[in-house]
């Protein structure tokens, strides 16, 4: 099976959680030598579901490669031959498998990002064709000695934090008040980034603050979806799968201090080889004084983020295909 082109959202689709998509569309477009082709904008609306012949309208009518971030059940405008989808999050429940085969039953290929999906999939003998296809980290991130020397705080808090994590980081800083950390507030339909020096670091909207950001943290707080009850339900239905975050820690030079739930997917990103699972606050403690005032190890993580780089999920894919 031959590939022509890659389908993209990014006209028209501009929140920051895409950015991340399209950093892994260009490197599939650079080393497949695919075009791009961009998805309508209306194709997904209320009044196109209710028009069958315009639901295959502006799609492309040859084979073609796409990240999902979720799966479609009612109404997929991709069920289609020519079309492999990459399901980069799964939270279906066992009772909505039926209509996830149904919904998906066209496609020549479904890609699954969880390795603990894939395998529970695998054990419900799905009249789909899946196959693991794990998510990655642009080769655009180098990681050398100036990613190290860019160190200026101890502790960036990004995105959404884990309930346990943070009940840990407030009474670690109750007895260790010299802890230099970043934190946000939402404020005006925006977050915002201060210090706890009380200096304000304004917004970050764009990948490019995100990433800066990131880089100038000597630690982050990472932990799977869901592994939490009072998480406000992500990750449920029993899925803990590994996210790009852990990966962009690794990207970014930074101690992770961490919390997950072992499963086929934490295995398959080895996170015990990185960092082990904290459950108390003695364990967090203990921690997060050993790599206060520590570097990574470099050839450590460059090993590791050699395997995970975009470009190796190319190679992947193109074995993938090449046995449809």
């Amino acid at each position: 099976m031959k590939l022509h082109s890659i389908i993209t959202w990014r006209k028209f689709m501009h929140y920051p959680s895409y950015d991340l998509v399209y950093e892994w569309e260009d490197i599939f477009a650079q080393e497949m030598q695919l075009p791009f082709h961009y998805e309508w904008e209306k194709g997904n609306n209320r009044y196109v579901r209710r028009i069958p012949i315009l639901s295959r309208f502006g799609l492309p009518w040859s084979r073609a490669f796409m990240f999902e971030m979720v799966p479609t059940l009612h109404f997929r405008r991709y069920n289609t031959s020519r079309i492999i989808p990459c399901l980069i999050d799964f939270f279906l429940s066992d009772e909505e498998l039926g209509l996830f085969q149904r919904a998906y039953r066209r496609n020549p290929l479904v890609l699954i990002s969880s390795r603990e999906v894939y395998e529970h999939l695998k054990d419900r003998h799905l009249k789909l064709n899946i196959a693991h296809f794990p998510l990655s980290i642009s080769d655009r991130y180098v990681l050398d000695e100036s990613v190290l020397k860019g160190k200026k705080y101890d502790l960036v808090l990004m995105g959404r934090q884990n309930p346990v994590l943070m009940e840990y980081l407030k009474k670690y800083v109750e007895t260790h008040p010299d802890l230099y950390y970043v934190y946000r507030i939402h404020k005006n339909n925006q977050f915002l980034y201060f210090t706890s020096r009380g200096e304000s670091l304004g917004d970050v909207n764009t990948r490019f603050q995100y990433i800066d950001l990131m880089r100038k943290s000597r630690i982050g707080l990472y932990a799977t979806p869901g592994i939490d009850a009072e998480e406000e339900g992500r990750g449920s239905n029993g899925y803990h799968q590994v996210t790009p975050r852990f990966l962009e820690y690794i990207a970014c030079g930074c101690q992770v201090l961490a919390r997950y739930k072992k499963n086929a997917d934490t295995d398959y990103f080895q996170l015990d080889k990185i960092c082990k699972s904290l459950d108390s606050y003695e364990e967090f403690e203990s921690a997060m004084n050993a790599v206060r005032n520590t570097q990574v190890d470099l050839e450590q993580y460059r090993s590791y983020l050699s395997k995970h780089r975009t470009s190796v999920r190319v190679r992947l894919l193109k074995d993938l295909i090449s046995k449809i």
